[in-house]
């Protein structure tokens, strides 16, 4: 059986993300570092399936929560508005 991740997997891998964030290491540790990747990669192989009035917000809020110059609560607010306007796209 295979199956084909979407856009709500990515959703929740983003608010994996944040769960992850909050542990001992925080952005760099392995967990985080695994559901970001995994989020981003489906997010890229699902792009055409974003609608375009939430792709450039999407993807701001993707840009400033990988942003390691700002503070972590503000990471966490674009993480879970990342998963929330994914969950906004079905």
């Amino acid at each position: 059986m295979t199956y084909t991740p979407t856009l709500l997997d990515a959703a929740v891998d983003l608010r994996r993300c944040v769960y992850a964030s909050i542990a001992t290491n925080g952005f760099q540790s392995p967990e985080f570092l695994t559901f970001w990747k995994n989020a981003n990669v489906i997010i890229s192989n699902k792009d055409s399936q974003i609608k375009p009035e939430l792709k450039k917000y999407l993807y701001q809020c993707l840009k400033n929560s990988g942003n390691e110059d700002l503070p972590k609560n503000k990471r966490q607010e674009d993480l879970l508005m990342a998963a929330t306007l994914l969950t906004a796209n079905t």
